[in-house]
């Protein structure tokens, strides 16, 4: 039992850290700076506690990472739901991401972190399989909208893909940069009309109707 108890704990524990990085991502710090006291001070214990749950800093935010792409693999329930609109399903998936990210600002400071991004690590490779399995699950949809005719014959399911989660990356690296200036969500609608719009409009059927 004590050793069930132990492991409640140290899980806790963990939790509880990565909540720190987040609140300190979220308060202005980077990645690159931040720092094993900052993390004890915020989680209000020692730094040797903060050792005794992980090796180092670079496990900690590897940790962080894994959260993230979690919770975010959530919003691929969405793209396979019941609705019988891919647009409507699109649309839902897009704005969950910006709202996830608009309710978490230290994740925006986390995903444009030139720290996390080492070529081979394990917060790579996260970030990799996410955007591969978001690209996947996107592409499975655009088709399903081709053949029951809501989106139009000559879009490319790859590319289309790929421009939505650029418009999720683009969009959030500016609410960045502005240090978070305008609602992200409502920034994120505007690119949307043109997207669908992308995704729907057919100047050959527009052209034949004059």
């Amino acid at each position: 039992m004590s050793h069930i108890v132990s492991k409640v704990q140290n899980s806790a524990r963990r939790e509880q850290i990565v909540r720190a990085v987040f609140n300190i991502l979220s308060a202005g710090e980077e990645v690159n700076t931040l720092t094993i006291g900052a993390i004890a001070r915020e989680t209000g214990v020692s730094t040797a506690d903060i050792y005794r749950h992980f090796k180092s800093k670079d496990e900690i935010i590897e940790e962080t990472v894994t959260k993230v792409h979690l919770e975010l693999m959530k919003n691929l329930t969405y793209l396979y739901d019941s609705d019988p609109s891919p647009l409507i399903s699109l649309k839902r998936f897009y704005l969950l991401h910006l709202d996830f990210l608009e309710t978490r600002k230290g994740i925006a400071r986390l995903a444009f972190s030139g720290g996390i991004l080492k070529a081979g690590s394990a917060s790579q490779r996260k970030i990799d399989y996410l955007l591969d399995t978001y690209s996947a699950g996107l592409v499975n949809v655009i088709e399903k909208g081709k053949k029951i005719g809501d989106i139009r014959k000559a879009v490319d399911p790859k590319a289309s893909a790929m421009v939505l989660i650029g418009m999720v990356q683009a969009i959030t690296l500016k609410w960045l940069v502005s240090d978070f200036s305008f609602p992200l969500v409502d920034e994120g609608m505007m690119l949307w009309h043109g997207y669908e719009n992308f995704l729907t409009y057919d100047s050959n059927i527009v052209g034949r109707q004059k």
